[in-house]
Protein backbone atom coordinates (compact mmCIF):
# COMPACT_ATOMS: atom_id res chain seq x y z
CA UNK A 1 0.00 0.00 0.00
CA UNK A 2 1.32 3.42 -0.96
CA UNK A 3 1.49 6.08 0.96
CA UNK A 4 -0.73 8.78 0.82
CA UNK A 5 -3.29 6.42 0.51
CA UNK A 6 -6.36 5.84 2.94
CA UNK A 7 -5.63 3.06 4.43
CA UNK A 8 -7.04 1.76 8.19
CA UNK A 9 -4.42 1.61 11.07
CA UNK A 10 -5.36 -2.13 11.27
CA UNK A 11 -4.69 -2.62 7.59
CA UNK A 12 -1.02 -1.01 7.72
CA UNK A 13 -0.58 -3.47 10.88
CA UNK A 14 -1.07 -6.07 8.81
CA UNK A 15 1.04 -5.14 5.89
CA UNK A 16 4.10 -4.77 8.14
CA UNK A 17 3.11 -7.63 9.89
CA UNK A 18 3.42 -9.48 6.99
CA UNK A 19 6.32 -7.75 5.85
CA UNK A 20 8.18 -8.82 8.68
CA UNK A 21 7.30 -12.24 8.28
CA UNK A 22 8.50 -12.10 4.62
CA UNK A 23 11.80 -10.85 5.88
CA UNK A 24 12.13 -13.50 8.40
CA UNK A 25 11.13 -16.17 6.17
CA UNK A 26 14.18 -14.94 4.01
CA UNK A 27 16.67 -14.83 6.64
CA UNK A 28 16.05 -18.53 7.99
CA UNK A 29 16.27 -19.72 4.47
CA UNK A 30 19.73 -17.69 3.61
CA UNK A 31 21.41 -19.13 6.90
CA UNK A 32 20.38 -22.62 7.44
CA UNK A 33 22.59 -22.84 10.51
CA UNK A 34 20.93 -20.26 12.21
CA UNK A 35 17.56 -21.31 11.58
CA UNK A 36 18.47 -25.01 12.89
CA UNK A 37 20.07 -23.10 15.92
CA UNK A 38 16.55 -20.99 16.09
CA UNK A 39 14.67 -24.59 16.47
CA UNK A 40 13.49 -23.97 13.08
CA UNK A 41 14.16 -27.57 10.80
CA UNK A 42 13.70 -27.20 7.76
CA UNK A 43 16.64 -26.31 6.37
CA UNK A 44 18.78 -28.76 8.49
CA UNK A 45 20.09 -30.15 5.36
CA UNK A 46 21.48 -27.27 3.95
CA UNK A 47 24.67 -24.73 4.47
CA UNK A 48 25.09 -21.40 3.97
CA UNK A 49 25.78 -20.13 0.41
CA UNK A 50 29.11 -17.84 1.22
CA UNK A 51 29.64 -16.83 -2.34
CA UNK A 52 30.43 -13.02 -3.63
CA UNK A 53 26.91 -13.53 -6.05
CA UNK A 54 25.01 -14.79 -2.71
CA UNK A 55 26.06 -11.62 -0.66
CA UNK A 56 24.92 -9.57 -3.81
CA UNK A 57 21.81 -11.09 -3.37
CA UNK A 58 21.24 -10.58 -0.65
CA UNK A 59 22.09 -6.88 -0.43
CA UNK A 60 19.23 -6.19 -3.43
CA UNK A 61 16.69 -8.18 -0.81
CA UNK A 62 17.72 -5.84 1.75
CA UNK A 63 16.89 -3.29 -0.41
CA UNK A 64 13.55 -4.61 -1.85
CA UNK A 65 12.77 -4.63 1.90
CA UNK A 66 13.43 -1.20 2.51
CA UNK A 67 11.74 0.17 -0.52
CA UNK A 68 8.72 -1.63 0.39
CA UNK A 69 8.84 -0.77 4.14
CA UNK A 70 9.00 3.00 3.01
CA UNK A 71 6.32 3.06 1.23
CA UNK A 72 3.60 1.75 3.43
CA UNK A 73 2.13 4.40 6.04
CA UNK A 74 3.99 4.36 9.36
CA UNK A 75 1.62 3.37 12.02
CA UNK A 76 0.07 5.24 14.51
CA UNK A 77 0.58 3.59 17.81
CA UNK A 78 3.83 3.41 19.75
CA UNK A 79 4.21 -0.31 19.58
CA UNK A 80 3.84 -0.86 16.39
CA UNK A 81 6.15 2.74 15.20
CA UNK A 82 8.62 0.83 17.32
CA UNK A 83 8.86 -1.79 15.21
CA UNK A 84 8.58 -0.16 12.21
CA UNK A 85 11.68 2.04 13.54
CA UNK A 86 13.61 -1.34 14.17
CA UNK A 87 13.06 -2.92 11.42
CA UNK A 88 14.24 0.08 9.15
CA UNK A 89 17.12 0.30 11.18
CA UNK A 90 18.10 -3.40 10.34
CA UNK A 91 17.77 -2.83 6.86
CA UNK A 92 19.63 0.48 6.85
CA UNK A 93 22.13 -0.86 9.08
CA UNK A 94 22.74 -4.19 6.06
CA UNK A 95 22.77 -2.02 3.41
CA UNK A 96 25.62 0.34 4.88
CA UNK A 97 27.44 -2.78 6.14
CA UNK A 98 27.37 -4.39 2.99
CA UNK A 99 29.54 -1.22 1.31
CA UNK A 100 32.23 -2.73 3.25
CA UNK A 101 32.18 -5.87 1.65
CA UNK A 102 32.32 -8.25 4.55
CA UNK A 103 32.41 -11.33 2.65
CA UNK A 104 35.53 -10.56 1.85
CA UNK A 105 36.96 -11.45 5.46
CA UNK A 106 34.41 -14.76 6.40
CA UNK A 107 36.71 -15.70 9.35
CA UNK A 108 38.01 -14.61 12.92
CA UNK A 109 39.77 -16.33 15.48
CA UNK A 110 36.21 -16.60 17.39
CA UNK A 111 33.91 -16.77 14.09
CA UNK A 112 33.42 -18.54 10.60
CA UNK A 113 32.91 -22.15 9.66
CA UNK A 114 35.97 -23.32 11.63
CA UNK A 115 34.04 -22.75 14.91
CA UNK A 116 30.35 -23.25 12.83
CA UNK A 117 30.55 -26.72 11.71
CA UNK A 118 32.47 -28.08 14.38
CA UNK A 119 29.26 -26.76 16.81
CA UNK A 120 26.69 -28.03 14.77
CA UNK A 121 26.99 -31.25 17.04
CA UNK A 122 25.91 -29.21 19.49
CA UNK A 123 22.67 -28.01 18.46
CA UNK A 124 21.68 -30.37 15.06
CA UNK A 125 18.67 -32.19 15.99
CA UNK A 126 19.29 -36.23 16.22
CA UNK A 127 16.66 -38.27 17.57
CA UNK A 128 15.35 -39.73 13.67
CA UNK A 129 16.91 -40.96 11.16
CA UNK A 130 15.96 -37.94 8.26
CA UNK A 131 18.14 -35.72 11.50
CA UNK A 132 21.62 -38.36 10.60
CA UNK A 133 20.66 -37.83 6.82
CA UNK A 134 20.56 -33.72 7.19
CA UNK A 135 23.85 -34.16 8.96
CA UNK A 136 25.39 -36.01 6.57
CA UNK A 137 24.40 -33.62 3.49
CA UNK A 138 25.91 -30.71 5.53
CA UNK A 139 28.70 -32.62 5.70
CA UNK A 140 29.03 -33.51 2.04
CA UNK A 141 28.38 -29.65 0.88
CA UNK A 142 31.29 -28.74 3.27
CA UNK A 143 33.87 -28.70 0.50
CA UNK A 144 31.97 -26.58 -1.56
CA UNK A 145 31.39 -23.31 1.24
CA UNK A 146 35.48 -24.29 1.82
CA UNK A 147 35.74 -23.19 -1.98
CA UNK A 148 33.70 -20.38 -1.51
CA UNK A 149 35.55 -19.06 1.63
CA UNK A 150 38.49 -19.94 0.09
CA UNK A 151 37.64 -17.45 -3.29
CA UNK A 152 36.32 -14.55 -1.59
CA UNK A 153 39.35 -14.14 0.98
CA UNK A 154 41.24 -14.32 -2.48
CA UNK A 155 39.56 -11.53 -3.86
CA UNK A 156 39.96 -9.78 -0.46
CA UNK A 157 43.66 -10.44 -0.98
CA UNK A 158 43.46 -8.24 -4.74
CA UNK A 159 41.56 -5.71 -2.46
CA UNK A 160 43.70 -5.38 0.39
CA UNK A 161 41.20 -6.39 2.77
CA UNK A 162 42.30 -8.65 4.93
CA UNK A 163 42.70 -9.72 9.08
CA UNK A 164 45.50 -8.84 10.67
CA UNK A 165 48.56 -11.18 11.23
CA UNK A 166 48.27 -11.77 14.61
CA UNK A 167 44.14 -12.63 14.43
CA UNK A 168 45.05 -14.76 10.95
CA UNK A 169 47.49 -17.03 13.00
CA UNK A 170 45.01 -17.86 15.59
CA UNK A 171 42.78 -19.56 13.32
CA UNK A 172 45.64 -21.73 12.05
CA UNK A 173 45.73 -24.08 15.80
CA UNK A 174 41.72 -24.42 14.74
CA UNK A 175 41.90 -25.71 11.37
CA UNK A 176 44.76 -27.78 12.60
CA UNK A 177 42.75 -29.55 14.88
CA UNK A 178 40.40 -30.77 11.93
CA UNK A 179 42.65 -32.04 9.84
CA UNK A 180 43.29 -35.98 11.55
CA UNK A 181 43.67 -39.24 10.82
CA UNK A 182 40.85 -40.65 12.46
CA UNK A 183 37.60 -39.25 12.83
CA UNK A 184 36.76 -40.60 16.05
CA UNK A 185 39.17 -37.60 17.46
CA UNK A 186 36.85 -34.79 16.06
CA UNK A 187 34.24 -33.09 17.46
CA UNK A 188 31.99 -33.85 14.42
CA UNK A 189 32.38 -37.79 15.50
CA UNK A 190 30.05 -37.45 18.70
CA UNK A 191 27.10 -37.36 16.28
CA UNK A 192 27.28 -41.32 16.03
CA UNK A 193 28.42 -42.23 19.16
CA UNK A 194 24.66 -42.50 20.62
CA UNK A 195 22.48 -43.34 17.66
CA UNK A 196 19.01 -43.48 19.30
CA UNK A 197 17.16 -47.21 19.89
CA UNK A 198 14.53 -46.18 17.78
CA UNK A 199 16.49 -46.15 14.58
CA UNK A 200 16.60 -49.93 13.72
CA UNK A 201 20.45 -51.64 13.69
CA UNK A 202 20.45 -51.16 9.63
CA UNK A 203 19.60 -47.57 9.62
CA UNK A 204 22.01 -47.24 12.06
CA UNK A 205 24.91 -49.01 10.46
CA UNK A 206 24.70 -46.92 7.39
CA UNK A 207 23.78 -43.69 9.05
CA UNK A 208 27.67 -44.43 10.62
CA UNK A 209 29.37 -45.34 8.09
CA UNK A 210 27.93 -42.28 5.92
CA UNK A 211 28.94 -39.81 8.40
CA UNK A 212 32.14 -41.30 8.84
CA UNK A 213 32.82 -41.64 5.36
CA UNK A 214 31.89 -37.44 4.86
CA UNK A 215 33.71 -36.79 8.41
CA UNK A 216 36.96 -38.51 6.23
CA UNK A 217 36.40 -38.25 2.78
CA UNK A 218 34.63 -34.75 2.34
CA UNK A 219 35.40 -32.64 5.88
CA UNK A 220 39.09 -33.33 6.73
CA UNK A 221 40.12 -33.01 3.06
CA UNK A 222 38.55 -29.46 3.40
CA UNK A 223 39.91 -28.58 6.37
CA UNK A 224 43.36 -29.25 4.97
CA UNK A 225 42.48 -27.43 2.04
CA UNK A 226 41.47 -24.37 4.02
CA UNK A 227 44.83 -25.01 6.37
CA UNK A 228 47.13 -24.72 2.83
CA UNK A 229 45.28 -22.06 1.86
CA UNK A 230 46.51 -19.80 5.41
CA UNK A 231 49.82 -21.10 5.46
CA UNK A 232 50.83 -20.67 1.76
CA UNK A 233 48.51 -17.89 0.68
CA UNK A 234 47.13 -16.04 3.11
CA UNK A 235 48.89 -15.36 5.91
CA UNK A 236 51.74 -13.36 3.85
CA UNK A 237 49.23 -11.10 2.71
CA UNK A 238 47.67 -10.09 6.08
CA UNK A 239 48.40 -6.58 7.82
CA UNK A 240 50.88 -6.25 10.05
CA UNK A 241 48.97 -3.31 11.63
CA UNK A 242 46.01 -4.59 14.05
CA UNK A 243 43.88 -1.39 13.53
CA UNK A 244 41.09 -1.40 11.98
CA UNK A 245 42.68 2.25 10.02
CA UNK A 246 44.63 0.26 8.39
CA UNK A 247 42.80 -1.12 5.49
CA UNK A 248 42.13 1.09 2.53
CA UNK A 249 38.76 2.34 3.72
CA UNK A 250 39.43 1.69 7.84
CA UNK A 251 38.47 5.27 8.52
CA UNK A 252 35.06 4.90 7.02
CA UNK A 253 34.85 1.69 8.57
CA UNK A 254 35.64 2.74 11.77
CA UNK A 255 33.54 5.27 11.52
CA UNK A 256 30.47 3.16 10.61
CA UNK A 257 31.54 0.10 13.36
CA UNK A 258 31.28 2.97 16.21
CA UNK A 259 27.99 3.48 14.48
CA UNK A 260 26.63 -0.01 14.68
CA UNK A 261 28.20 -0.93 18.48
CA UNK A 262 26.99 2.50 19.70
CA UNK A 263 23.20 2.88 18.08
CA UNK A 264 24.47 6.59 18.31
CA UNK A 265 25.74 9.36 15.16
CA UNK A 266 28.54 10.50 18.09
CA UNK A 267 31.92 10.34 16.51
CA UNK A 268 34.94 8.00 16.82
CA UNK A 269 36.33 11.08 18.59
CA UNK A 270 33.42 11.71 20.67
CA UNK A 271 33.04 8.35 21.76
CA UNK A 272 36.78 7.98 23.00
CA UNK A 273 36.84 11.71 25.09
CA UNK A 274 32.88 9.91 26.48
CA UNK A 275 34.70 6.70 27.51
CA UNK A 276 38.24 9.43 29.27
CA UNK A 277 35.87 10.80 30.85
CA UNK A 278 34.23 7.27 32.12
CA UNK A 279 37.66 5.77 32.86
CA UNK A 280 38.25 8.44 34.92
CA UNK A 281 34.90 8.42 36.82
CA UNK A 282 35.27 4.61 37.54
CA UNK A 283 38.92 5.30 38.80
CA UNK A 284 37.66 7.92 41.15
CA UNK A 285 34.95 4.97 42.64
CA UNK A 286 37.91 2.79 42.62
CA UNK A 287 40.40 4.80 44.64
CA UNK A 288 38.05 5.57 47.22
CA UNK A 289 36.99 1.42 47.97
CA UNK A 290 41.08 0.84 47.63
CA UNK A 291 41.03 3.74 50.57
CA UNK A 292 38.21 2.40 52.16
CA UNK A 293 39.96 -1.40 52.86
CA UNK A 294 43.19 -0.01 54.03
CA UNK A 295 45.36 -0.20 51.30
CA UNK A 296 48.69 1.58 51.57
CA UNK A 297 49.75 2.68 47.98
CA UNK A 298 48.33 3.73 44.60
CA UNK A 299 45.54 2.52 42.49
CA UNK A 300 48.15 1.03 40.40
CA UNK A 301 49.90 -0.55 42.98
CA UNK A 302 46.44 -2.12 44.17
CA UNK A 303 45.94 -3.76 41.34
CA UNK A 304 49.45 -5.28 40.75
CA UNK A 305 48.85 -6.99 43.98
CA UNK A 306 45.85 -7.98 43.11
CA UNK A 307 47.65 -10.11 39.76
CA UNK A 308 50.60 -11.21 41.83
CA UNK A 309 48.44 -12.64 44.51
CA UNK A 310 47.90 -16.10 43.20
CA UNK A 311 45.50 -17.05 45.72
CA UNK A 312 43.18 -14.92 43.59
CA UNK A 313 43.52 -17.35 40.83
CA UNK A 314 42.07 -20.64 40.33
CA UNK A 315 44.19 -23.66 40.13
CA UNK A 316 41.51 -26.18 37.80
CA UNK A 317 38.79 -26.10 35.20
CA UNK A 318 36.58 -27.50 38.37
CA UNK A 319 37.74 -24.89 40.63
CA UNK A 320 36.39 -22.40 37.51
CA UNK A 321 33.71 -23.95 36.59
CA UNK A 322 32.34 -24.17 40.47
CA UNK A 323 33.09 -21.18 41.28
CA UNK A 324 30.97 -19.53 38.41
CA UNK A 325 28.18 -22.01 39.48
CA UNK A 326 27.75 -20.67 42.98
CA UNK A 327 27.90 -17.32 42.04
CA UNK A 328 24.64 -17.42 39.49
CA UNK A 329 23.09 -19.81 42.21
CA UNK A 330 23.35 -16.87 44.59
CA UNK A 331 21.86 -14.44 41.84
CA UNK A 332 19.50 -16.65 41.47
CA UNK A 333 18.14 -16.59 44.71
CA UNK A 334 17.68 -12.77 44.73
CA UNK A 335 16.27 -12.52 40.59
CA UNK A 336 12.46 -12.26 42.11
CA UNK A 337 13.63 -9.52 43.73
CA UNK A 338 14.99 -7.45 41.01
CA UNK A 339 13.05 -8.44 38.16
CA UNK A 340 9.10 -8.92 37.52
CA UNK A 341 8.99 -11.66 35.11
CA UNK A 342 11.80 -13.92 34.59
CA UNK A 343 12.56 -16.46 31.55
CA UNK A 344 11.05 -19.94 31.04
CA UNK A 345 13.86 -21.05 29.32
CA UNK A 346 16.52 -22.71 31.89
CA UNK A 347 20.17 -22.64 31.27
CA UNK A 348 23.07 -24.99 31.36
CA UNK A 349 27.23 -24.99 31.56
CA UNK A 350 29.38 -25.90 29.26
CA UNK A 351 33.38 -25.61 29.16
CA UNK A 352 34.52 -23.64 25.57
CA UNK A 353 35.75 -26.74 23.07
CA UNK A 354 39.59 -27.20 23.29
CA UNK A 355 40.07 -26.38 19.53
CA UNK A 356 39.22 -22.95 20.08
CA UNK A 357 39.64 -22.48 23.84
CA UNK A 358 43.31 -20.90 23.39
CA UNK A 359 41.54 -17.57 20.97
CA UNK A 360 37.91 -17.54 22.70
CA UNK A 361 37.19 -15.03 25.08
CA UNK A 362 36.41 -16.08 28.82
CA UNK A 363 32.87 -17.01 28.99
CA UNK A 364 30.27 -16.23 26.40
CA UNK A 365 26.55 -17.23 26.38
CA UNK A 366 24.12 -18.88 24.06
CA UNK A 367 20.42 -18.43 23.62
CA UNK A 368 18.28 -21.26 23.68
CA UNK A 369 15.86 -21.68 20.37
CA UNK A 370 12.84 -20.68 20.29
CA UNK A 371 11.22 -24.22 20.44
CA UNK A 372 12.26 -24.26 24.05
CA UNK A 373 13.79 -28.04 22.64
CA UNK A 374 17.01 -27.59 24.82
CA UNK A 375 18.36 -25.18 27.46
CA UNK A 376 20.11 -21.69 27.13
CA UNK A 377 23.81 -22.08 27.58
CA UNK A 378 27.09 -20.01 29.26
CA UNK A 379 30.14 -20.73 27.94
CA UNK A 380 33.35 -20.72 29.93
CA UNK A 381 36.07 -20.92 29.06
CA UNK A 382 38.64 -23.66 31.18
CA UNK A 383 41.88 -23.29 29.32
CA UNK A 384 44.98 -22.37 31.53
CA UNK A 385 42.94 -21.86 34.16
CA UNK A 386 45.83 -20.57 36.04
CA UNK A 387 45.47 -17.41 34.44
CA UNK A 388 42.12 -16.71 35.27
CA UNK A 389 41.52 -14.51 38.32
CA UNK A 390 38.43 -15.23 40.42
CA UNK A 391 37.41 -11.02 41.11
CA UNK A 392 36.39 -11.25 37.67
CA UNK A 393 34.13 -13.70 37.33
CA UNK A 394 30.96 -12.25 39.54
CA UNK A 395 31.10 -9.31 36.59
CA UNK A 396 31.49 -11.96 33.82
CA UNK A 397 29.04 -14.14 35.36
CA UNK A 398 26.28 -11.37 35.84
CA UNK A 399 27.10 -9.81 32.19
CA UNK A 400 27.26 -13.12 30.44
CA UNK A 401 24.50 -15.09 31.71
CA UNK A 402 22.21 -14.07 34.58
CA UNK A 403 21.14 -12.00 34.70
CA UNK A 404 22.70 -10.18 31.61
CA UNK A 405 22.24 -11.96 28.66
CA UNK A 406 19.43 -14.49 29.74
CA UNK A 407 17.27 -11.89 30.93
Amino acid sequence: MLRGKSVSPSDVVTQLNQLYDDYWEFILKEYPLNATYLGDHRYDGSLEDASEDAFHRRVGQSKKYLDHLRNIKKPSSKPELLNYELFERELEDNLEAAKFRPYLTPMTQQSGLQIDIPELVTYHPFGSLSDFENFSSRLRAFPRLVDQVIQSMRSGIRAKIVLARVTAEKIIPQLEANVVQDPKKLELYKAIENIPSEIGSTDALRIRNNIEEAIRQMVVPAFEKLLAFFKEEYLSACRTDVGIWSLPDGTERYAYTVKHYTTTNLSPNEIHELGLKELSRIHSEMREIVHRIGFKGSLQEFIASLRKDRSHYNTSASELLSGFKKILEQMAKKLPLLFGRLPKAKYGFREIEPFRAEAAPDAYYYRPPEDGSRPAYFYVNTFRPEQRPKYTMEVLAYHEAVPGHHL
